[in-house]
Order: C-alpha cells, then structure tokens, then sequence
C-alpha cells in the first residue's frame, strides 16, 4: 500500500455525540426472562450520532426497537426506594408536562402526591399475568418504569 500521513484530530473539534447502547432480543432467546437485572447481557449493540447527548441517546433507544409511549398515554411508575423516587422526580414531572397520564403503585404515588403534590392516579401491581383488573381506565400503560429494590 501507499503510505498514509496520520491524521491528528481533537476531540474538542467534534461537534457531535455518539451513545453506544445495549441490544436485547428476548424474542431470538427461547425462555429468556425479559427483567433486565444488575448482570444483564446483551446480544448486541447499535451506535448512534446525534446533536447532543439527548439526541443520541434517544436515536440510540429507537435503533434498539425501543417504542416511545404515544402523545396522552398512560406511563405507570413503580419505584420502590425512596433515592431512586427523588432522583426520578423531575422526570415524573416532565411527563405530567407533556401530557401523559401518570399513574403508580400505591407506594410511589403517594411519595409524589405527598412530596412534589403531582396528581397522579393509583395502580396495584398485578399479582400476576392475567390480573388486568386493576389496570388504568384509559386502557393499557404505554409505558412503565420500574426500578426495583437491591
């Protein structure tokens, strides 16, 4: 080959933003448990640009199939440590302000009601995959966060 002169760059002179972000297909892996833990693995990766870290990171969950809750949709929270609650605060409120209906299990609702005064309904948590019973009137969550003890 020919020879090549290095190329010297500064990362200070990128004006872009790249997020890597673990691929999960549970759907290629017969009797896989879809509940993510502290030793998840992955069974690939994609690797997206964007303008800023928030934009990279949400093309990144968009190339990984994640499906974003639609405009008014329900979002139920289920966190049960009093840190993690606090630390997802601003985002709860967020989604209040962008029009999802917030709702949470009867721990986490009340932490928010009685802490930042958000409205947001109540759920039971399923005891399991066929109880619906409880599920919020406008039908079935477009998303859910929980973030489990330990």
């Amino acid at each position: 080959g020919l020879p090549v002169t290095p190329y010297r760059i500064s990362l200070l002179d990128i004006d872009y933003c790249c997020v890597k972000a673990p691929m999960f297909s549970f759907t290629r892996l017969r009797g896989a448990d879809p509940t993510l833990g502290v030793e998840m693995s992955s069974t690939g990766e994609v690797a997206c640009f964007g303008d800023d870290p928030y934009e990279a990171f949400l093309q990144s969950l968009l190339a990984t199939g994640f499906k974003l809750p639609q405009k008014g949709g329900t979002v139920i929270l289920s966190i049960a440590s009093e840190n993690f609650r606090r630390e997802f605060a601003e985002s709860a409120l967020s989604l209040c302000k962008m029009g999802y209906k917030v709702v949470g299990t009867p721990g986490t609702a009340e932490f928010y009601q009685d802490n930042y005064s958000l409205d947001i309904g109540r759920v039971t948590k399923p005891t399991d995959k066929d109880d619906v019973a409880n599920c919020p009137e406008t039908g079935a969550p477009s998303g859910l966060t929980e973030i489990k003890k330990g």
